[in-house]
């Protein structure tokens, strides 16, 4: 009777003893005006969909999408539609557990023009390119390397 009651216990209770199904390293890979690259691992989460939850952290209401597990065991998604320099909270769900990851902050867009000044010679260090950049964040940095 007691190895009988025993029994029936851990079998009621083993569903809520077991670890929770949660992703894992939530991370924001790449950040734009209009949209954001997140990624996170499988962890222990074993199920077919995720939820994608989004929203501007100003607001209270939560876009998602359902994104089909990869079997990958690591999930890359864009997320389209974003507002330009908007804060925006993202999480993810597995089975009924919500991951949260870290807030991200889309880029303004910025615009360049160019001109090319090309050297009076082959070989002389006279040329030039003058670029004009405005939008993004200034102050701005540049890396350069010749060809």
């Amino acid at each position: 009777m007691k190895k009988n009651l025993l029994l029936l216990l851990i079998t009621i209770l083993l569903p809520f003893l077991s670890a929770a199904q949660v992703p894992v390293n939530l991370q924001v890979t790449l950040t734009f005006a209009d949209y954001a690259i997140v990624q996170w691992e499988q962890g222990s989460c074993n199920q077919q969909d995720y939820v994608l939850a989004y929203k501007d952290s100003a607001l209270t209401n939560w876009d998602s999408i359902i994104v089909s597990n990869s079997g990958t065991g690591v999930e890359i998604v864009n997320v389209n539609g974003l507002n330009s320099q908007t804060t925006y909270n993202w999480r993810v769900k597995c089975d009924s557990i919500w991951v949260n990851g870290t807030n991200f902050s889309t880029t303004s867009c910025f615009t360049f023009n160019y001109n090319v000044t090309d050297a009076s010679c082959d070989g002389n260090s006279d040329g030039a390119v003058d670029l004009i950049l405005s939008g993004g964040f200034p102050p701005y940095t540049y890396s350069w390397s010749s060809p």
